[in-house]
């Protein structure tokens, strides 16, 4: 049974796995040299510099805490989830629904991101990658 709020997210996938660490360069030394991801320095938009890869058909990315200190989560050792979702507008009707919505759709040049918090306040981003 689908619920209402997948119905009007339309998630269909992961777009990314991010972890979120007070030293990047070593946790993403430990993911090359240890499991031989094949992370690379990354730096777009508004955040600062962090480490990403296309890896097993999603975004794998090690950002520092920095990137997300206005929510005031995640904290080391968080992982964040990103869905794809086919329109991005979607997050009006998840907040009318009664959830949290963080912040409002901004368009990043690749895609165009919003993000919400689960029930248990888990930090969400909605991801809508332009239409091939």
């Amino acid at each position: 049974m689908t619920s209402p709020d997948h119905a009007t997210a339309g998630a269909d996938s992961l777009s990314a796995v991010r972890l979120v660490s007070r030293d990047p360069a070593r946790l993403a030394a430990f993911y090359r040299e240890a499991l031989g991801v094949p992370l690379k320095d990354e730096a777009h938009g508004d955040t600062d510099p962090h480490f990403g890869c296309s890896f097993g058909g999603l975004h794998f990315a090690i950002h520092p805490t920095s990137n997300f200190e206005q929510v005031g989560e995640p904290r080391t050792g968080s992982v964040t989830l990103a869905f794809n979702i086919p329109d991005a507008e979607a997050a009006a009707a998840i907040q009318a629904a009664g959830h949290r919505v963080e912040y409002a759709p901004k368009d990043l040049g690749w895609c165009v991101m919003t993000a919400v918090r689960d029930p248990d306040g888990n930090y969400i981003e909605l991801t809508q990658f332009p239409r091939r």
